[in-house]
């Protein structure tokens, strides 16, 4: 894994979270969606999830 988030083919600009909900089709990243403590635990959750 880079880090990074790539859209339409160039890397994605960090954008507001409120941008996600309002625009029809947003363009960016959240931060939050770059968090590795937040990735790793949802790699465990869901890796609990499928092996129950």
């Amino acid at each position: 894994m880079t880090g990074r988030y790539f859209q339409n083919s160039a890397e994605a600009p960090v954008i507001d979270p409120k941008e996600l909900e309002t625009d029809i089709e947003p363009v960016g990243v959240a931060e939050y969606e770059l968090d590795p403590v937040a990735a790793e635990r949802l790699w465990e959750l869901s890796t609990a999830a499928v092996s129950a």
